[in-house]
């Protein structure tokens, strides 16, 4: 044993027990986690999620985008929307965003923006392509019938006739095809998608989270140990689903300075983002309405397809 080297009548120094850090709250009002790693998940999840037992039983109301009240913000893959051929009409699309951006409503993380420039040349280069595909398809077109095949048929002139003008319309249409893939080749960030987002998104309606590179990695690693949505759903990604994470932590901040409800525009129908009935969306998680009413004073918010939104 060491030799005791207090003094008669000396005290031994107190050991200050450090606060708890489950004791903090964020600035969202949600208790902080411990920032030590963590090997086990979380007992206490519950409570870290839902701090406040009494908020839990408030309503979520059902938002609509006609409201002047609420705010709308996109995700990455709505972006990319347009680019799918087929989808929508671009006009009306354009009209609507410009609208609700002359409006202060529009919103978008400024994750989504840079997933964005990252996927849109691969969206225009599979364009291309399919126009260059259809159009290799059609010049393979022939509309010539052998003669034994005519002789004696009545029709024979008018199904000739036919076949001549749908040879040269074909061929005509080919060129065009040609032409649109080359103009669509040439285009340098000046396409009409990405000349829309330049137009009406700007430094006013751009959005980011108010934490650093280091505490997001730090709620990256606690949510996907315990399952915390969103974003563990994309764990085995490049990323580690940080770029969910980001967005998220981009609209909750939305949502504590503005104190206003949101609707979140997404095509995402995972289960870290959705309560699911078989291959169906029907709830968003109730970790996700929980966490935007504590950021946002008690607002509400809905997950909500572009097509929905547009409807």
């Amino acid at each position: 044993m060491g030799e005791d080297k207090t003094t008669p009548g000396e005290q031994e120094p107190k050991v200050v027990e450090k606060e708890n850090p489950r004791d903090k709250k964020d600035e969202y009002g949600q208790k902080k986690h411990n920032s030590k790693p963590a090997t086990a998940a979380d007992p206490f999840l519950l409570e870290e999620i839902y701090s406040d037992a009494c908020q839990i039983f408030a309503p979520n109301e059902l938002l609509t985008p006609r409201s002047k009240s609420v705010l709308v913000a996109l995700d990455t893959n709505v972006l990319l929307l347009p680019y799918n051929l087929g989808k929508g009409d671009f006009p009306a699309l354009g009209n609507v965003y410009s609208n609700l951006a002359k409006e202060g409503r529009l919103f978008l993380p400024e994750r989504a923006a840079r997933e964005f420039i990252k996927h849109r040349d691969r969206k225009l280069a599979d364009m291309a392509q399919a126009i260059d595909d259809k159009a290799s398809r059609l010049g393979n077109w022939d509309t010539k019938l052998t003669s034994l095949l005519l002789e004696g048929f009545p029709g024979q002139d008018d199904l000739i006739k036919s076949g001549d003008n749908l040879g040269e319309a074909t061929k005509k249409y080919t060129e065009m095809l040609h032409q649109l893939s080359a103009y669509v080749k040439s285009w340098r960030g000046n396409d009409p998608v990405t000349v829309l987002y330049q137009r009406i998104f700007t430094k006013e309606n751009i959005i980011r989270p108010s934490e650093d590179n280091d505490k997001i990695i730090e709620k990256l690693k606690y949510a996907i140990l315990n399952k915390v949505p969103p974003g563990y759903k994309d764990s085995d990604k490049e990323d580690s689903g940080v770029g969910d994470l980001v967005i998220w932590m981009s609209l909750l901040n939305l949502g504590k300075e503005t104190k206003k409800d949101l609707i979140f525009v997404t095509g995402e129908e995972k289960a870290d983002w959705y309560v699911r009935a078989g291959k169906n969306t029907i709830y968003p998680r109730p970790e996700l309405v929980y966490a935007y009413r504590q950021a946002s004073s008690g607002r509400s918010l809905r997950l909500s397809s572009l097509h929905d939104v547009l409807k």
